[in-house]
């Protein structure tokens, strides 16, 4: 499977701003055992975690770490790379396909505004209840204090109904794939783009990062892909009547507000990989990430923030997203203008920002939770204009990833309020299980800061099948068709290369399903 990839790096091998950083370079060794039992020598200090013995499985293969010395060298900041001339895409492009990957896009310009490539070096996944429990307080800073390492995950959705067990309906919608509950990958060696001064640095561990195979890339780097065709329309008739059953409820007492989602689905060839570079060159993401085993991947070009937070200096915030617009260059102004004069999307801001307030006031300070922004209006080059609020607290001694999520998830932007009957709701009117969609897909470093997104416009796939979820929030003046329209603006990365037009009278939708990366709005 590695393709002769595990073997000792010669000094020789390693260009002169590699071998500049000798000292970061691992004076131990470890043994790989794979299922015929044959040894091979690999470098590259295992996680801390890992003992004398302990086996782990990564995709498929059983490794033996052998005893190191504990790390105490204090947090370094990433050494540049001077001669990497590759963008991201390029790098994605040319990682090869036998050698796992891991990805952190955040466009974010008021946090990192960078992207991170990983090297896998051990995958744990939860798929029960008791799992989830033992996996989520294992995830923990560790103890090596280079600035990328951590831990890189996802949990679902239905994780949430795993935390509140009164979360779930009476009717719970069908489980359809055997997604798990969470899944997380331990990051050792990553190397990290900056987009404001598109420069590459290293930001742990370099030992495994494929600089030979990024250098002069072989046949074996990720193949292409080819985009399936959608069809829009597919799920139109029964969402429009769960948003009509929604508001019934919402008129009846029962709910403020509801996120109804729908999926859309297709087969799929090619690299995912591919795929998410495509679409996160184009949309640059505030809030992406790709993440993959050998039974799935995760393609996330999320706008959305659900939480960053620092375990040391225990401070938290989360910036929960309400209203969307789509927009062109000479549409802008006037999609700004009807989001920023829209009561509704006001209203629906308010309601989750309360909601926010109310989650992380179970984990902070009393007293220390504040809305720092109350709305501001927010422009993605995914083509959509998007309104957000920004809710911060001081978190109480002792708050780990566990307790932070526990308290917190799932995102109230993608339940409704209240929140636990909102979710009972969805269990009734859905007619899948979301699975990584509405989840969080995270990051844990070793330094101890955290960021979550939202996993909404997130491809999932799984055997053979491209699968992509999108909903509204649905509130007491509601219209069905108008909802609908709304759930296709966040799909127009891979629906529509033109604006989605109405036919007032028959209040029918045009959309042209075939993707044409030339013409492609909305990315």
């Amino acid at each position: 499977m590695w393709d002769g990839r595990i073997q000792q790096i010669q000094s020789a091998e390693i260009p002169t701003e590699q071998r500049a950083i000798g000292n970061s370079w691992p004076r131990t060794r470890w043994t790989r055992r794979d299922k015929d039992s044959r040894s091979l020598k690999a470098g590259g200090r295992p996680p801390p975690a890992l003992k004398q013995g302990h086996f782990a499985l990564f995709h498929g293969v059983a490794r033996t770490f052998q005893p190191h010395p504990p790390n105490t060298q204090p947090l370094t900041p990433p050494t540049p790379i001077q001669q990497l001339p590759l963008d991201p895409v390029q790098v994605i492009g040319r990682w090869p396909a036998s050698m796992p990957l891991a990805v952190r896009w955040n466009a974010d310009p008021e946090s990192g505004n960078s992207v991170t490539l990983g090297l896998p070096a051990l995958t744990r996944t939860a798929t029960t209840q008791p799992e989830l429990g033992s996996l989520l307080q294992e995830l923990t800073p560790g103890e090596k204090r280079a600035g990328g390492s951590g831990w890189f995950g996802w949990v679902s959705y239905e994780a949430g109904k795993a935390f509140e067990s009164a979360a779930i309906g009476s009717s719970s919608p069908k489980p359809d794939h055997a997604w798990p509950l969470a899944s997380f990958q331990r990051i050792e060696s990553s190397i990290s783009f900056d987009l404001t001064r598109n420069t590459w640095s290293v930001s742990s561990d370099p030992f495994g990062i494929p600089w030979m195979q990024l250098a002069r890339p072989g046949d074996k780097a990720a193949s292409p892909h080819f985009l399936p065709r959608l069809d829009p329309h597919a799920n139109r008739e029964r969402y429009t009547k769960s948003v009509e059953r929604a508001i019934e409820y919402i008129r009846a007492g029962d709910v403020y507000q509801v996120n109804l989602a729908h999926r859309l689905s297709a087969p799929f060839t090619g690299s995912p990989r591919s795929l998410f570079a495509h679409l996160a060159s184009r949309a640059k993401p505030w809030h992406g990430g790709y993440y993959e085993t050998g039974e799935y991947a995760l393609a996330s070009i999320s706008p959305e923030l659900f939480l960053e937070a620092d375990l040391k200096s225990r401070t938290v915030r989360t910036r929960p997203m309400k209203g969307t617009r789509a927009f062109s260059e000479q549409d802008h102004d006037a999609a700004h203008a009807d989001l920023a004069s829209s009561a509704k999307d006001r209203a629906e801001l308010a309601m989750i920002v309360d909601l926010m307030r109310n989650d992380l006031g179970r984990i902070c300070e009393l007293g220390s939770v504040r809305v720092e922004q109350d709305r501001r209006i927010e422009r993605h080059q995914s083509g959509v204009l998007q309104s957000t609020a920004t809710v911060s607290g001081k978190l109480r001694p002792g708050s780990t990833l566990s307790d932070i999520l526990r308290a917190t998830f799932p995102p109230g932007s993608v339940t409704g309020a209240p929140k636990i009957r909102a979710m009972q709701i969805i269990d009734e009117l859905e007619p899948v299980c979301r699975g990584p969609y509405c989840g969080t897909m995270i990051w844990l470093g070793d330094d101890g800061r955290v960021s979550a997104n939202v996993m909404i416009r997130t491809l999932s796939f799984s055997a053979d099948r491209l699968h992509y979820s999108v909903g509204a929030g649905i509130v007491a003046d509601s219209r069905s068709d108008s909802e609908w329209l709304e759930t296709l603006d966040k799909a127009s990365m891979l629906l529509s290369p033109e604006r989605t037009t109405v036919q007032a009278a028959a209040s029918s939708v045009e959309v042209p399903s075939r993707f044409n990366g030339a013409k492609t709005r909305g990315l």
